[in-house]
């Protein structure tokens, strides 16, 4: 593959443009409702900083995420979000959460306003297509450029007008398809592994808790009431098992601190 330098933003594959953020991207007023005014059920969505930070990466799919709710009238006077829109998290109180970048998608028919510090941006004339904005914000000389441009020290933030200065990669559109649809797919493949995981965990756990106690045998059946006895301590035990004390099956030794070492002598 050919490269050219771009000198803002290094190498670059031939037939790729970089463009500044805000020449491809209109901002739109958010609103600054707190959590307190937030429901769990409601008429229309919204997205609050705070879940931008901790329950989202890179997407928010309409379709399954959870969101936070406010009534219509909260919600009229700011534009709604539409499929493929990009929310900036534009403060922070780690370094880590300032101008965190998620795409929305299938919104479908769903109505859902940017919130309380955040930055809620659509592209023009659809020059980076839905799927590849949520990959392209958090390309890492992208994701680095935004930390520098974040001011602050107990609570960083960034502002819009830093941002529209941010430079993008920009392949071409079939290029941009591409890309959207293999990283997707390995993003499929982790959930699905970290899902695996889970089940996993949760199944070891129900069995550390039947094998431990013997409700569950080794070879997979269940014991029956008569093949327990009542420990006056211990509650119910399997018939063969013994309950005893700790200091009966072995020694128990405390630990000491070892010595000060002398100090070296050089000469």
């Amino acid at each position: 593959m050919e490269f050219y330098k771009h000198d803002k933003f290094g190498d670059v594959p031939a037939g790729w443009d970089v463009v500044r953020l805000g020449d491809y991207f209109n901002f739109f007023p958010t609103a600054s409702y707190s959590r307190s005014l937030l429901t769990d059920m409601g008429e229309c969505q919204y997205i609050h900083y705070g879940d931008l930070h901790t329950k989202f990466e890179r997407f928010i799919d309409a379709s399954k995420d959870e969101l936070p709710f406010i009534t219509k009238d909260m919600a009229k006077k700011y534009t709604a979000i539409h499929e493929g829109d990009l929310i900036i998290s534009d403060a922070s109180e780690d370094y880590e959460g300032v101008g965190k970048a998620v795409e929305v998608i299938n919104v479908g028919d769903k109505i859902i306003i940017s919130g309380l510090h955040t930055l809620h941006l659509r592209s023009k004339n659809n020059e980076f297509i839905n799927g590849f904005k949520g990959y392209v914000l958090n390309e890492s000389r992208v994701r680095n450029s935004i930390l520098r441009s974040a001011t602050g020290i107990k609570v960083y933030s960034v502002s819009k007008t830093e941002l529209k200065k941010i430079f993008l990669p920009k392949p071409p559109v079939e290029e941009q398809k591409a890309i959207a649809t293999i990283l997707s797919k390995v993003d499929e493949a982790i959930k699905a592994t970290e899902n695996s995981i889970k089940a996993a965990e949760k199944l070891k756990k129900s069995l550390m808790q039947n094998l431990l106690t013997g409700k569950l045998k080794p070879d997979g059946t269940w014991r029956k009431e008569d093949e327990f006895y009542k420990d006056e301590k211990f509650g119910n035990v399997p018939v063969g098992w013994v309950v005893d004390r700790v200091k009966d099956f072995g020694q128990i030794q405390t630990g000491k601190t070892p010595p000060t070492a002398e100090p070296e002598v050089f000469a």
